[in-house]
C-alpha cells in the first residue's frame, strides 16, 4: 500500500494530518474534500468511489478474492464473475 512521507506533496491536496498518510487516506480526504456535501454528484459515480475508497483498487478486491494457493480454476472463475459485473455495469466486491 503506498505511503506519502512528504509533508509537502500532503499539503499539496490540502491534508493537514499526521504524517506519513497512506495514499488511500489522501484520497479519502479528497472525496470528502470534493463531494461529501455535493449532491451533483451521480449516484452510480459516487457508489464507485464510495467502493474503492472502502474495499480498495480492483487489483486489491481481485487479490483479496483469490485465496493463498489459488489454482488457474480459480483465476478463471473470478474473472468469469468480472466479465458479469462488467456486462450488468456493477463493481466486483472484495468478498462474494
Amino acid at each position: 500500500m503506498g505511503v506519502i512521507s512528504s509533508s509537502e506533496l500532503a499539503k499539496l491536496y490540502k491534508y493537514e494530518g499526521l504524517m506519513p498518510v497512506r495514499a488511500v487516506d489522501i484520497w479519502q480526504h479528497l472525496y470528502e474534500e470534493l463531494y461529501s456535501d455535493d449532491n451533483s454528484l451521480e449516484p452510480e459515480l459516487r457508489g464507485a468511489l464510495e467502493i474503492i475508497l472502502n474495499e480498495g483498487t480492483l487489483a486489491r478486491r481481485i487479490l483479496k478474492r483469490l485465496p493463498d494457493d489459488g489454482t488457474r480454476s480459480d483465476l478463471k472463475t473470478l474473472y468469469a464473475e468480472l466479465c458479469e459485473c462488467l456486462t450488468d455495469g456493477r463493481q466486483l466486491h472484495e468478498s462474494a
